[in-house]
């Protein structure tokens, strides 16, 4: 037991666990370095503002800043800014972001988003409804009654004066008005 202690006091291993220390600190510095080189470790760009900018436009102001534009989607509309301008951006302006970033940005549509009428027809006013605004659809708060038995039962669905087939494209600006059953037999 006495060589096992002298061996860890010894001038030979307390010699060795020094250089070994300095190796380590060494390695863990290297890596260190290497590593703020590699991922360009304080060297930033501000993401500029894009809102209103076409796509084109904002792929030019982002690879004059060295960063990527990647077209997000075009599901919304704003008659107030240009067709496929940008409407919304992610980072934000303002951003501190590293060169190579990719930004994404949320285009506005050419036009009013058109979408396929679902089947609503011998549903419920309310459930109706809820179907409708959940797909995007402007759906009006008066409606229609005719003589059918089925009381707040959707028999038809118009816009403006006329008739909507199921399944025809309409666009999301139009008001729905939904024809609903009084609850009445028209058969007497």
């Amino acid at each position: 037991m006495k060589k096992f202690l002298a061996f860890w006091f010894s001038v030979a291993f307390l010699k060795q666990l020094l250089i070994l220390g300095v190796v380590v600190v060494m390695l863990i510095q290297a890596v260190s370095w290497g590593l703020k080189s590699y991922t360009q470790y304080g060297n930033t760009y501000v993401v500029p503002d894009l809102s209103g900018l076409s796509f084109e436009e904002a792929s030019d102001a982002l690879t004059y800043v060295q960063l990527i534009a990647v077209a997000n989607d075009t599901l919304s509309y704003n008659p107030e800014i240009i067709p496929y301008g940008v409407i919304k951006q992610l980072p934000i302006a303002g951003k501190n972001v590293k060169s190579g970033r990719k930004v994404y940005l949320s285009l506005n549509d050419a036009e009013f988003a058109r979408r396929a009428l679902p089947n609503a027809i011998q549903m419920t006013r309310r459930n109706a409804i809820s179907q409708l605004r959940s797909l995007g659809f402007t759906v009006s708060d008066s409606v229609e009654y005719i003589d059918a038995i089925g009381l707040d039962m959707v028999y038809a669905i118009k816009v403006g004066d006329s008739m909507v087939a199921t399944g025809s494209q309409i666009s999301i600006k139009d008001t729905l008005l939904l024809i609903l059953g009084n609850g009445k037999d028209s058969i007497r």
